[in-house]
């Protein structure tokens, strides 16, 4: 069927099989959780989240011939659609664990050797007031704001990444209401399980 679609779309959009019914919005956040954990699916469903869409011929260009069968992996199961050569995502919501996973897989994507014109890469700690500290988140949320806007006035060919997490090591200073229990869970990432304070 992926075959029939990626060389003759207009018949391949006449088929319809009866395995390949749309999965319900449940299973799409189930789909998503289990795909974004495994590589090179995780980068193509990211690439296929973007408005311009993912295309076969960049997959196979950045993840090569295992990226191509995880491709049609995720289109057989119904997270991705293809329409033409336009491949698109059908689910982009995550939750906090998936949106903390995604921010270590771009790390690890992070390209050292590229100008300065077109990637950074920062850290920062330090110790200030509870006021200051959520200054800094509400400044953080008016940045995001502001790409968002530019996100939506300049869709182009450039599919691109960007993570911003703020918060505080400690939150004994923190108004009480404010506060969260840390407990540790055990978080399943990339098939390995690792304890950690969340």
């Amino acid at each position: 069927m992926d075959f029939i679609r990626s060389h003759y779309p207009s018949l391949g959009r006449m088929i319809s099989l009866p395995s390949q019914v749309k999965p319900d919005n449940g299973e799409l956040s189930d789909l998503l959780r289990k795909f974004l954990y495994l590589n090179p699916h995780n980068l193509i469903i990211k690439l296929a989240m973007t408005r311009t869409g993912a295309s076969r011929e960049a997959v196979e260009r950045l993840t090569g011939e295992s990226g191509l069968l995880a491709l049609d992996e995720m289109l057989e199961a119904g997270l991705l659609e293809q329409e033409d050569h336009v491949i698109r995502a059908v689910s982009s919501e995550m939750d906090h664990h998936a949106m903390q996973h995604q921010i270590s897989s771009d790390a690890r994507n992070f390209v050292r050797e590229l100008s300065s014109n077109f990637a950074l890469i920062s850290h920062t700690c330090e110790s200030v007031t509870p006021e200051a500290l959520a200054r800094i988140v509400a400044m953080s949320r008016e940045f995001l704001k502001e790409i968002e806007e530019i996100k939506e006035d300049a869709v182009g060919s450039v599919p691109f990444f960007l993570n911003i997490v703020v918060g505080p090591y400690d939150q004994q200073d923190l108004p009480r209401t404010d506060r969260t229990e840390p407990s540790i869970r055990s978080v399943v990432l990339e098939g390995e399980r690792q304890n950690r304070i969340v």
